[in-house]
């Protein structure tokens, strides 16, 4: 695994413990190398799910890191996506997401759910996992798309999940959201704000 920083230099991701962030100058960089590095201290990226009525357990950042055949990058991004096409994730690094809880109630405050950049990190690297080690279903569940028109908001907006790839993940990702004590997502809709930190939901303090 290997992180390209804002200046497009790659380096190689290895987990270090202890290890002193704030000599690496690159924001980018230190930033999503404090989160690989939280993921794989914490193990929260562990998920479990059944498959053929046998329960799997493992933990995706574990054996992403310890891929050295796929090339899997993290590149910096005004989004959060993968791109399974070069095993790219894109991760917005500064930027959490606000989303409603219940789609069919309004933004009030007890309705607004929030996610931390790792928490998006750690959706986007369960999608690299299913795309890598899990294809055939990856593929067909990127193909399935009866998830649609299911969440309609009261103004009509389809905040539905695109396919059942984005289902599945949800699912995994809310296990990883619970262990951080953040909200568990139920649609697809969602707007980014800055975050004070890489680790939190709580908003970035307004420069004046």
């Amino acid at each position: 695994m290997r992180i390209q920083s804002l200046d497009k230099q790659f380096i190689e991701y290895t987990y270090i413990e202890n290890r002193n962030h704030n000599a690496i100058a690159d924001r980018f960089v230190r930033n999503t190398t404090i989160a690989l590095d939280f993921l794989v201290r914490t193990s929260v990226l562990t998920i479990s799910f059944k498959e053929d009525d046998i329960l799997q357990r493992f933990d995706v950042i574990d054996i992403l890191v310890a891929d050295t055949t796929n090339n899997i990058t993290i590149v910096p991004s005004n989004k959060n996506a993968y791109s399974p096409k070069y095993n790219t994730i894109l991760f917005y690094d500064t930027h959490g997401v606000v989303f409603r809880k219940n789609h069919k109630k309004r933004w009030f405050r007890s309705n607004k759910g929030y996610n931390s950049p790792v928490s998006l990190l750690a959706h986007e690297l369960i999608h690299c996992y299913n795309e890598l080690y899990d294809t055939e279903d990856y593929l067909n569940r990127k193909q399935d798309f009866t998830s649609r028109g299911k969440k309609i908001d009261q103004d009509g907006n389809d905040l539905s999940f695109p396919n059942a790839e984005e289902v599945f993940v949800i699912k995994m990702t809310n296990q990883v959201a619970a262990r951080l004590g953040e909200d568990r997502r139920s649609n697809y809709g969602r707007s980014y704000y800055p975050t004070r930190h890489v680790l939190t939901t709580k908003k970035a303090k307004k420069l004046f």
